[in-house]
């Protein structure tokens, strides 16, 4: 496959968190590290039970029941990581944990840590895939009141992302777990090997018969 946009956005995300993670060392990026992961693997695996729960007894819809749960993991581990930083953030300042090694696992900890960030908006943006219905109705939307005019919907990111990056088709296929799954939704059009915009089109052809 192709190198995408969002493969480079990835790789940019990576050097980033290695140069951040050199710069502070393991001992500094450590808490960041811990942070990150616990919100992808504890919103992966809370936002399931939660979400279920949430729905049946607050009368909210399960999709918006699963991002209130993942977004409430991330909110508790911004806090807790708030909280333990500022009580060990000076033995953290003049700690020589890791010796020799502190700064090459620092730079480890941020090449985890960054790309981390993405799979959790990977993970948000995962929850409702877009419809044949949705992009149907968006294409007739856009071109009532754009015209010829096409702007990126949200099903064109997903398709970007998903099914057309190197690294988000790896996630999708390797890794699922990691991203919120609506199981009501339908993605057939995500699978139509079909550009984003030829689907509007042929979205658009359809309603206008």
């Amino acid at each position: 496959m192709p190198i995408k946009t969002f493969d480079i956005v990835v790789v940019v995300f990576v050097i980033v968190g290695i140069v951040r993670g050199r710069k502070l060392g393991m001992s500094q990026d450590l808490l960041n590290l811990l942070m990150w992961v616990g919100i992808v693997i504890g919103g992966a695996f809370a936002y399931g039970p939660g979400g279920a729960f949430l729905a049946k007894n607050a009368n909210i819809s399960q999709l918006w029941s699963n991002v209130g749960v993942y977004l409430g993991v991330a909110v508790a581990c911004f806090v807790l990581q708030g909280i333990v930083k500022d009580l060990i953030k000076d033995k953290l300042a003049n700690s020589d944990l890791f010796g020799r090694l502190e700064y090459p696992l620092g730079m480890m900890s941020g090449a985890i840590r960054y790309p981390a960030m993405l799979i959790m908006l990977m993970a948000l943006l995962h929850s409702r895939l877009v419809t044949s219905a949705d992009m149907a109705a968006t294409a007739k939307s856009q071109k009532e009141n754009y015209g010829s005019i096409s702007l990126p919907t949200r099903g064109d990111i997903q398709q970007a992302i998903f099914y057309e990056s190197m690294s988000g088709r790896f996630i999708r296929e390797k890794a699922p777990w990691l991203l919120i799954v609506n199981s009501s939704a339908t993605v057939t059009n995500l699978r139509q090997k079909d550009s984003p915009s030829r689907q509007r089109e042929k979205a658009v052809e359809k309603l206008t018969k």
